[in-house]
């Protein structure tokens, strides 16, 4: 590469634009075609009667990627997770029934590494 073929020098990675927002969200929803992948987070909401617990997701985003954004995405969020098991948190206990049935019983409290 010569002096004039330098490649372009990255001075702010990111810039946040008008209208970014952040948001909660303590339940999530994927979703897939065969070119994206789209995640909807939520908040479980809850009202309790007499007679009744009603328990509901109360959707505010979604965010649909390419597959291959999702992957390193994933990636990414295990090696985070695993990270904060391993140097901050310990393993993380979820409570049963969080996973879909993809995963084993047995297997949800292990560390994220782990389950890969």
């Amino acid at each position: 590469m010569t002096d004039k073929e330098q490649k372009p020098k990255i001075t702010d990675p990111s810039i946040r634009l008008p209208g970014f927002a952040t948001s909660y969200a303590n339940q999530t929803t994927i979703g897939f075609t065969k070119y994206d992948l789209t995640v909807v987070f939520g908040q479980i909401a809850r009202k309790d009667t007499e007679s009744e617990v009603h328990v509901w997701s109360e959707d505010h985003s979604a965010i649909t990627m390419p597959l291959g954004q999702a992957k390193v995405f994933a990636i990414m969020l295990a090696v985070n997770i695993a990270n904060l098991e391993e140097e901050e948190v310990g393993p993380i206990k979820l409570p049963k029934g969080a996973i879909a049935k993809v995963v084993p019983d047995e297997m949800v409290d292990q560390p994220i590494m782990e389950m890969l």
